[in-house]
């Protein structure tokens, strides 16, 4: 009995050690400044290099957990996974001039993650990633706080040159020990004073922020005590980010909270509420329409932030419209750039749940749309928390439109989640 019992500890240290490595992976594919470093491109370390770093972590973490005994994929689950490859591969025939692009981007991290998430029970998986995926954030966010306040604000840590590329330029820009970094690009001038941006180990704060709410809406959500070092941690540099999104999508989570059966509260707070939640409506629309209005005055080579992203829905619309069903193809960017106002060769769409359409059609509208509604069946089987599921299903349609996430590795994941959920399971707890 006892030899059973240690043989079961080891096999969870040794999934959760390369669960650790797997999810740390994805999260460095998410735009970070390693990918785009002078002296890192000199010795052939680039953006994809990262990929290739989480195909091989995710490979090895499919190998570990298939030789792990008791751990194996059900029929169900190949089942599944056989169907999404087909449906899948008929839109990789579609797009067989963009073929590389396509596999690297959507088809083998998507998989990978399948057959990962497929290796472990649906009731478990879930809490399990979330609470290995808030440690490294909550790590990161407190990393770049102290380096934002000691080196960035107060310049008591000495900062070191470097160079870094955007967009075909190169840049000069700071960094504290390749754990953190200042990217000149990431400013922002709020009454007439520029404020650098904390963007962590991140190209870009949006970027960043994406990271951290995820992190944030668990430790609301996910836990039934709050941590208040690590929600402390997580709002300061939610607020450091200096992103719109950031602050606007951390207020609804906030309000999704308040609003959620997580709290116990007593009956006087449960009248006041429904009185203030109006009041915080109205907050967030005036703070959105605020930050928009800053965004908007804030110019960028004669473009406001605003005037761009208006410009990259209107494009993504325009390209869905001419390609209704297949979209004008797999993140071709050069298409999609001959959609747009003005003329533009460089950078990619923020135009977020459109460039699902522009790039991918119906199709591949189809192919998130049945996976948000798995996650919604399983809300109804899902006993321990109704609001935990569903709001993480908002929360995901909130960053979708927000930003260029749609193939993102850590979306993937949790597309891929979405399928794998066993929704004929009843009574999960």
């Amino acid at each position: 009995m006892m030899k059973t019992r240690r043989l079961q500890i080891k096999k969870l240290y040794l999934s959760d050690a390369i669960l650790y490595l797997y999810i740390f992976s994805i999260i460095l594919t998410q735009s970070t400044m390693y990918g785009v470093l002078y002296n890192f491109q000199q010795q052939g370390i680039d953006s994809f290099t990262f990929r290739v770093i989480s195909f091989v972590v995710g490979v090895m973490c499919v190998i570990t957990l298939s030789f792990l005994k008791g751990i194996k994929l059900s029929k169900n689950n190949v089942s599944k996974i056989f169907i999404l490859l087909l449906y899948l591969l008929i839109y990789g025939v579609i797009n067989i001039v963009r073929i590389k692009a396509y596999l690297e981007g959507l088809f083998i991290p998507f998989f990978i993650a399948c057959i990962i998430i497929g290796f472990y029970e649906n009731k478990y998986i879930f809490e399990r990633f979330f609470s290995i995926y808030c440690r490294i954030v909550v790590f990161l966010a407190f990393i770049s706080l102290v380096f934002y306040i000691f080196g960035t604000i107060l310049h008591i840590i000495p900062g070191i040159s470097m160079m870094y590329t955007n967009n075909g330029w190169w840049y000069d820009g700071t960094n504290y020990y390749y754990l953190s970094f200042i990217n000149n690009w990431q400013t922002i001038t709020i009454g007439g004073v520029t404020i650098v941006r904390n963007i962590g180990i991140f190209m870009e704060a949006p970027g960043y922020a994406t990271i951290l709410l995820y992190a944030f809406w668990w430790e609301l959500f996910g836990k039934d005590k709050i941590n208040k070092k690590n929600i402390t941690i997580l709002l300061v540099t939610i607020f450091t980010t200096f992103s719109a999104k950031a602050y606007i999508v951390s207020v609804i989570i906030i309000i999704m909270y308040l609003y959620s059966g997580q709290i116990t509260l007593d009956k006087q707070w449960k009248k006041i509420r429904i009185v203030l939640l109006p009041i915080l409506a109205l907050f967030v629309v005036f703070i959105s329409l605020q930050i928009i209005y800053t965004r908007n005055i804030s110019v960028n080579d004669g473009n406001s932030s605003f005037t761009i992203r208006m410009s990259d829905y209107l494009a993504a619309f325009r390209a869905w419209k001419d390609y209704p069903l297949f979209g004008c193809g797999f993140y071709n960017l050069d298409k999609l750039y001959t959609y747009y106002p003005l003329i533009r060769k460089s950078g990619t769409s923020t135009a977020g749940i459109l460039n699902i359409l522009a790039y991918g059609g119906i199709y591949m509208a189809i192919f998130y749309i049945v996976s948000f509604i798995r996650y919604l069946k399983w809300n109804i089987l899902y006993n321990k928390n109704k609001y935990r599921i569903l709001s993480f299903v908002v929360l995901m349609l909130l960053l979708l439109i927000t930003g260029n996430e749609q193939y993102s590795y850590v979306m993937l994941f949790f597309i891929a989640f979405g399928y794998m959920l066993n929704t004929k399971t009843q009574g999960l707890d």
